[in-house]
């Protein structure tokens, strides 16, 4: 009775202390689609998440308060206590003492990965909390007296967790391993007994299917048109598409070549792995897990152990590490990763949460390793107090979902962009597009637009039915033929949504947030549009959209010559922080636009933070030379190159003022410089044979 107590008060404890961080709204990455896939019953992205839509409505029924999104961040916390309540039974289990237990319960949850997926509408609580389950279950099946129920209870469970994620099909190796050496132990019993063993196989595949089959969800739900329908799966061909990622790949995380998976990159999946785990855990936490490692294999007495023993063996040890090794550094050597930038560590650490749960696990064992060798239990408390404690006050500051709405912002702020009943055509990245959508299919707001994704992921097609396997040229081409033709024939004002507005040979003319394919006198103005509120820091998808934003609006005010405008906005902009992109690219738009003496104070002012910029260097260069001064456009260029030696652009730079005096010696000294730096540089590469002509040329006249 104590021990579920004190999972209840584990429960009730972490989900208070996420309930307070929880996102009010939509959030960045998948949120806005799943949100909106889970309160409408839709189908969300490959490979469709039926079960996370199923529970997600589910939810929104039982918690009838706050906006669709905060309903579905709260399925997200509600799973993600659950699993730290199973770790915490699990480690139960295998040292006997509640310490270990909570002390690596703890430590899972106040991870910044798993804490960060709890707080917004993703599909990986979900996903941890089956993981959990499924360990659970098989270290509390006991060998002497065989239970079929368990066995068919866990082979369901697996199939209904496969309709989450599909990486749980990670974890089949050491749950394979797990079966086997049961077996092997049953084959030392009686052939009657190994022959019970054997018999629920048939049935425990039947209870898989079963649960696998909650994919019949995705046809069966196409087939009535939901709001969110990815790639309209009511056919064969496009389900069993949707269903093994054939966008994408099937082992890719994002459309991309083909893998050529080899030893090299497994070496490398295992570095980045632990990297990302030392830092998730702590240098301590890493400790604790090895000691728990080398505590699982120190035992090789298989023999002599009882069933009930069975679970503190070495062959726990191997389980748990066939389980954290193919569902982290294998995964990680799947995806084809081989630095760790910020851009793929956003991507990749929500994916670490899988394996992080047989890491604390094995953390635990470690904790119950030092409590068996401590005279008292000191050390124990310590270490409590010390590693949880740690990644609390490390990262509850910084995890806090609570005052994003950003996203939510933003995806206003377009849909006010908009004329009434106007058509909205949209190729921007995932944030935009889910937002849109989330706000005008979920909450119904704007329900006079028309919103079309040129991706036909969040909107069904209207560019034919084989349009999902179309690629490249011929998809533009497609998309050019349908949209041109719309265009032609509607009354409607139409926009597009996007920053690539060249990608389609269709004319658009930039309006706010928006571009509109007709040329207008009417104008809008800074005040039309909602606030926004700042990013949530650290958030590289946020902030590149936040800057964007700015970049839209400040472009369109300077293209209508309202500088006053523009200048408002960009204020806005350093307000929230001065940072490098953020004021280069204020002063690349001035320039761009003609306002070359704004763009010469932005650059200023960006070199006030940093006067070792290069960019700012070399482009107030390029401003000086446009204003006919080359003397100091060549000062600046020649700081460029003290502040970055190998920048071909600044020698080329010079290499061209020096072309306009004539002082073809020095032409060939920068452009040569180019080369060194740039063997490619087309201008360097063309017109140095040139220069060199031009010396032979004096010297024969000479």
């Amino acid at each position: 009775m104590k021990k579920f107590f004190i999972a209840l008060l584990i429960f009730v404890v972490l989900f208070f202390l996420g309930l307070i961080r929880l996102s009010p709204t939509i959030s960045g990455g998948d949120s806005a689609e799943l949100a909106g896939a889970g309160a409408t019953l839709g189908i969300a992205h490959s490979p469709g998440y039926p079960l996370y839509s199923l529970l997600g409505r589910i939810f929104t029924f039982l918690f009838p308060f706050g906006n669709f999104s905060y309903r579905m961040n709260l399925m997200s916390l509600f799973f993600a206590s659950l699993t730290c309540v199973l770790v915490y039974l699990i480690v139960l289990s295998l040292s006997g003492r509640i310490l270990p237990a909570i002390i690596s319960t703890f430590t899972l949850s106040f991870t910044k990965m798993f804490w960060a997926q709890s707080l917004v509408s993703e599909v990986f609580t979900l996903n941890t909390f089956f993981a959990a389950l499924l360990i659970y279950i098989l270290f509390n099946y006991q060998l002497s007296t065989i239970n079929y129920k368990l066995i068919y209870l866990f082979s369901f469970l697996f199939g209904l967790g496969l309709g989450n994620h599909h990486t749980l099909v990670l974890l089949l190796p050491g749950f394979a391993y797990f079966w086997w050496k049961s077996l092997s132990k049953e084959q030392r019993a009686k052939s009657q007994e190994r022959r019970s063993l054997l018999c629920p196989m048939p049935y425990a595949l039947c209870f898989f299917v079963l649960g696998l089959s909650v994919y019949l969800y995705v046809p069966i739900r196409s087939l009535r048109q939901p709001l969110f329908d990815w790639e309209d799966p009511q056919n064969w061909q496009r389900f069993w598409g949707l269903v093994t990622r054939a966008r994408y790949g099937t082992l890719q995380l994002a459309q991309g070549g083909k893998l050529n998976l080899d030893f090299s990159l497994i070496g490398k999946g295992l570095f980045f792995f632990f990297q990302i785990l030392n830092e998730t855990i702590t240098p301590l936490g890493t400790i604790l897990f090895f000691l728990g490692l080398f505590f699982l294999f120190l035992r090789k007495d298989f023999d002599k152990l009882s069933p009930e023993e069975l679970k503190d063996s070495r062959p726990s040890g191997i389980f748990l590490t066939l389980l954290l090794f193919f569902s982290g550094p294998f995964f990680l050597s799947l995806s084809g990763v081989t630095t760790l930038s910020p851009g793929i560590r956003y991507i990749l650490e929500r994916f670490v949460t899988l394996p992080l749960i047989p890491a604390v696990i094995i953390l635990g064992v470690g904790v119950e390793w030092i409590l068996n060798r401590s005279r008292a239990l000191r050390l124990g408390y310590l270490l409590l107090l010390f590693l949880p404690g740690l990644l609390l006050l490390k990262n509850f500051p910084v995890i806090n979902q609570r005052n994003n709405f950003f996203f939510c912002d933003y995806g206003k702020n377009v849909l006010r962009n908009a004329k009434d009943n106007s058509i909205i055509f949209s190729d921007r990245a995932d944030e935009t597009e889910f937002s849109l959508a989330y706000l005008l299919n979920s909450e119904g707001k704007r329900r006079d637009l028309k919103f079309i994704d040129c991706n036909a992921g969040v909107s069904r097609s209207i560019y034919g039915d084989d349009y999902y396997r179309v690629w490249g040229k011929p998809r533009l081409a497609r998309r050019e033929t349908v949209e041109k033709e719309i265009i032609a024939t509607t009354k409607r004002e139409v926009y597009y949504s996007t920053l690539l507005p060249e990608q389609t040979v269709i004319p658009k003319y930039s309006y706010g947030l928006l571009y509109k394919v007709k040329p207008g006198e009417e104008k809008i103005y800074w005040q039309d549009f909602y606030f926004l509120r700042k990013p949530l820091e650290n958030d590289i998808r946020a902030e590149n959209l936040f800057l964007s934003y700015y970049n839209l609006l400040g472009k369109y005010f300077l293209e209508i010559r309202a500088s006053k405008q523009a200048r408002i906005i960009f204020s806005g902009l350093k307000v929230y922080g001065e940072k490098k992109d953020w004021l280069l690219a204020i002063a690349y738009l001035y320039y761009r636009k003609g306002y070359l003496t704004e763009a010469e104070k932005e650059y200023k002012e960006a070199l006030k933070l940093n006067s070792s910029w290069p960019e700012a260097l070399c482009n107030l260069g390029v401003i000086y030379e446009q204003k006919n001064n080359p003397e100091k456009a060549i000062e600046f260029y020649q700081r460029a190159i003290r502040a970055k030696p190998d920048y071909p652009e600044a020698y080329y730079n010079i290499g061209v003022i020096y072309w306009k005096k004539g002082e073809w010696k020095k032409v060939v000294k920068y452009f040569e410089k180019v080369l060194e730096y740039a063997p490619e540089h087309e201008g360097a590469r063309r017109y140095l044979p040139m220069a060199k002509g031009a010396i032979e040329e004096f010297k024969i006249r000479k």
